[in-house]
């Protein structure tokens, strides 16, 4: 029993760093309640532990609600059991909440390297464009240089002629 009670505190403590961690960060202000929570929950692991080793229950008065006093001081098995399970479950959301907190918002860096990369392809198309008109103005040029035929025909619509002659 006294294992799962201490794992139960070491999963808390690990939680507590991760969310000072996070408290540290871009997204401090979704990090407050779950800290505050997490102090909660680890005082009161911490005060069941020490009234199980048979300390003073005047040692750490009301630093916690009563009621989760009573869940966690009893010496029953299954109810030290679902504190654990009740740990793990607030570590695994408290990695999941981060998770998901990454993924809505990107880091810096990969901003700036998406804003370069769309510069280089935007400079890339540029230049592409501008090879494609050198060469159109280059055979405009040659047509001009050796004259090229107007057609002048009653076959085709006169519409059709005009296109035919800008192109040429």
């Amino acid at each position: 029993m006294y294992f799962i009670a201490t794992v139960t505190t070491m999963i808390y403590i690990i939680s507590l760093l991760m969310l000072i961690r996070f408290t540290f960060s871009r997204t401090f202000i979704f990090w407050i309640c779950p800290l505050l929570l997490n102090l909660i929950l680890l005082l009161g692991q911490v005060y069941s532990i020490i009234l199980s080793l048979g300390g003073n229950k005047d040692l750490i008065p009301y630093l916690v609600p009563t009621s989760l006093v009573q869940l966690l001081s009893n010496q029953n098995f299954i109810e030290i059991l679902m504190s654990f399970i009740f740990a793990l479950l607030f570590f695994i959301m408290m990695i999941s909440f981060h998770r998901a907190i990454e993924a809505t918002r990107p880091p810096r860096k990969r901003r700036v390297s998406n804003m370069i990369k769309n510069y280089n392809a935007a400079l890339y198309a540029q230049k592409l464009e501008e090879n494609l008109l050198l060469k159109e103005e280059a055979e405009k040029k040659l047509r001009k240089k050796y004259k090229t035929i107007i057609i002048k025909s009653e076959k085709y619509p006169k519409e059709w002629e005009k296109l035919f002659n800008e192109d040429n």
